[in-house]
């Protein structure tokens, strides 16, 4: 059996500066009216030894809410990883497993991330870098500590993701176990440790609410009793899904008695899907200031007040950016969104709520109005996150402003290995010729999926004498990679000299 690689000697974390964001390796806080479920608690701590734990459950079912409920009441260490897309590039995906456990061990990782930190200029592979942070696990595994994975539905594409989690299971410390949650069953190779009595698994049904655990989300969580045929009525019309029940509580809330009846009675009547139905519901009862910012917000993937304000200046007279964080706070009061973690000014949707809201947007807004929307969350965006900016850019129908960002921030987009990330978005400008330096960006991601003669062959006819300083370090940098993938010495050192 071969063993892990060794670490390698880098430079310490605080001299690089890991760029994360933060609300992914936290906790999203528990809200009050979060319904205790002992069943699902005292499967997970019975389980808590397993090394491998899957939770795979469609949308709305509580995944992310029982597992925030278990991380504050367990005596076990909780890491947290929130997955997004990004995240399937594996530079990214080591970034934030250190960025994880800097949480609990703010000194965590200080090899691992020089690496990281010199990705373009020392071109290591997955296996050399997975193995530093093993090697630096063992600092820290005096105490039994969980990996939470959490959205992993997001990453499940990505090969070298899978790759580092194998490595992981084999050669973490045993005092690591993970927990996947995913709206499907991830395709890990879990054979050895399911043999071995190691891997364990809640599903769809698993996580539906049970009448008795229905009857007292109303009764105590909610602080809405409901009699008995009520209670059966919905139990019925929902079969336990989380987020239909929260939205049947939003919209009796502030009803009379007089009218709960009723309308639980029309559910049974409601057609096509009962969550649209219901958000619907929620959505009618609200004032037109509250409608407009969550309708428009919906628009952005984590939710910044100072995007939504950008959205909204499309009207005239906007809102504060305190008004929109009041508008924001009583959203969240009704329980329509959340905030990404404890002490986190951005939000989300849950993603079901925010798929209704879209299809309200798009159809109640011309279209010309939606793509001044989205140039101003751009220009906004544009100084702070490249990668929101061309996000809006592409959506407003400005490719060419995209890639102009893109360009401008190709050197921190190659530092922070976002080769993944410029893939995708130069996917949805396929129309455009690319500017050198975002060829460049390109070729590298070539040599990280395994093609370096290709990206040398894209960079082949690069014109030199137009290049800037910039332009033509970079070019060298990566053809001096994927020489040395290729194990050209002669080609290597002409580009390093």
């Amino acid at each position: 059996m071969t063993q892990p690689p060794e670490a390698v000697e880098a430079r310490p974390a605080e001299q690089i500066g890991l760029s994360v964001i933060r609300s992914k390796v936290q906790p999203p806080p528990v809200r009050d009216s979060t319904l205790e479920r002992p069943r699902l608690l005292d499967w997970l701590t019975s389980h808590a030894d397993d090394r491998v734990k899957v939770i795979a459950a469609e949308a709305g079912y509580g995944k992310t809410t029982l597992l925030a409920d278990f991380a504050r009441r367990s005596d076990v260490r909780c890491l947290w990883f929130r997955m997004e897309t990004s995240d399937r590039d594996w530079v990214s995906f080591v970034n934030y497993l250190i960025a994880a456990v800097r949480e609990i061990e703010p000194a965590f990782g200080n090899a691992t991330a020089g690496i990281l930190a010199q990705i373009a200029a020392l071109n290591p592979s997955v296996e050399i870098v997975v193995g530093s942070l093993i090697t630096e696990l063992e600092a820290i595994a005096e105490a039994p500590t969980l990996l939470i994975l959490d959205d992993f539905h997001l990453v499940e594409d990505g090969k070298d993701v899978y790759t580092i989690l194998a490595r992981l299971f084999e050669w973490a410390p045993k005092s690591f176990t993970f927990l996947i949650s995913s709206r499907r069953t991830p395709e890990l190779r879990l054979a050895r440790l399911a043999a071995a009595g190691d891997v364990a698994q809640l599903t769809t049904d698993d996580l539906r609410f049970s009448r008795e655990e229905t009857t007292r989300l109303f009764a105590d969580a909610y602080g809405h009793p409901l009699e008995p045929d009520l209670l059966s009525e919905i139990d019925a019309r929902t079969e336990g899904w989380g987020a239909s029940l929260q939205l049947v509580y939003s919209s009796i809330r502030t009803r009379p008695e007089s009218e709960v009846r009723a309308f639980i009675h029309s559910l049974s009547g409601a057609e096509g899907s009962l969550y649209d139905y219901l958000a619907e519901e929620v959505l009618s009862g609200l004032t037109a200031q509250l409608q407009r910012m969550l309708v428009h917000a919906s628009l952005l993937d984590r939710i910044v007040p100072g995007l939504v304000v950008a959205i909204l200046s499309v009207h005239g007279d906007p809102p504060s950016g305190d008004d929109v964080m009041a508008l924001l706070d009583e959203a969240d009061d009704l329980g329509l969104m959340g905030r990404s973690a404890a002490g986190s000014t951005s939000r989300r949707f849950h993603p079901l709520l925010r798929e209704f809201l879209i299809r309200q947007v798009l159809t109640s807004t011309p279209p010309e109005l939606l793509r001044e929307m989205h140039l101003r969350v751009a220009r906004v965006a544009e100084p702070t996150d490249w990668l929101i900016s061309c996000h809006h850019y592409i959506e407003a129908g400005a490719p060419s402003e995209a890639m102009r960002v893109l360009n401008d921030s190709a050197t921190a987009a190659l530092g922070k290995g976002a080769w993944g990330p410029v893939g995708e978005l130069l996917i949805r400008m396929d129309d455009l010729e690319p500017p050198l330096a975002v060829q460049v960006i390109r070729a590298r991601g070539m040599i990280a999926s395994g093609n370096p003669e290709g990206a040398l062959g894209l960079l082949k006819s690069a014109r030199m004498p137009q290049a800037t300083p910039t332009e033509r370090a970079l070019i060298y940098l990566v053809r001096a990679t994927a020489s040395n993938n290729l194990g050209n010495g002669d080609v290597l050192q002409q580009n390093l000299d």
